[in-house]
């Protein structure tokens, strides 16, 4: 299989990696010239998967391009930078293979937490931890989007704190909730697993658990209510 990375900063090599892993032949290209690629260069030939893992203001516009591609299509996290971008996109890939990367949908300690919710009471209350020790240009969107995908991938239908910090000291990934019977916590950081490995075996082989376009539209709609919360 022939695969297509747009995107050669951290997250693009880090897709690279796994998919030449999974034994794909792979090619990456960059839509910045800065980069050493001129966006007019981004080859067109057949392709089997196509990941687009470029900063996020561009995610959409790059996307757009593979309208009508009959391959597999992921587009990084949060797929778009607002919820508008991500509704049109949506519908403009309607029917096709599309993923989108919240990868942390197959953290082992997240799929043990669901596990355990499962056969708890229901939850009352939950906080999400993200302590980043690296900058962010927009910390919703670069972080608390993970946690929000999270919060309804494990169907916490109760009030939800998101704690999210860029630049910190500290790094924590950390989900706890509560429940009449108590508290299930998971420590996000507590495997040494490759959760993006899982994501890009289970949307190759067809399995359930990815996040679609209808997920990051929901996501994207929860952040633009955190604003307006802040802002009131």
């Amino acid at each position: 299989m022939r695969a297509l990375v747009v995107g050669a900063g951290r997250m693009g090599r880090f897709h690279r990696m796994v998919l030449r892993d999974l034994g794909l032949d792979v090619t990456t290209v960059d839509p910045d010239p800065s980069m050493g690629a001129d966006h007019a260069g981004v080859p067109r030939g057949r392709f089997d998967v196509v990941c687009v893992a470029t900063p996020i203001a561009h995610l959409a516009d790059e996307a757009a391009r593979w309208v009508g591609f009959e391959g597999h299509l992921l587009i990084e996290k949060p797929a778009a930078a607002s919820n508008t971008d991500a509704r049109e996109l949506a519908a403009l890939l309607v029917g096709q293979r599309v993923a989108v990367g919240y990868v942390e949908r197959f953290n082992p300690c997240v799929r043990a937490m669901a596990r355990a919710l499962a056969d708890a009471p229901p939850p009352v209350s939950a906080v999400f931890r993200r302590w980043n020790d690296r900058p962010a240009t927009d910390v919703r969107l670069d972080l608390t989007v993970h946690d929000i995908d999270l919060a309804g991938h494990l169907g916490l239908a109760c009030p939800v704190r998101f704690d999210t910090r860029a630049g910190s000291p500290v790094k924590a990934r950390e989900i706890t909730v509560r429940t009449d019977g108590g508290a299930c916590r998971a420590d996000l950081t507590a495997h040494d697993t490759s959760p993006l490995h899982a994501q890009w075996h289970a949307f190759l082989s067809g399995r359930a658990g990815c996040a679609s376009l209808k997920d990051a539209v929901r996501v994207l709609a929860a952040v633009d209510v955190e604003r307006e919360v802040l802002a009131a």
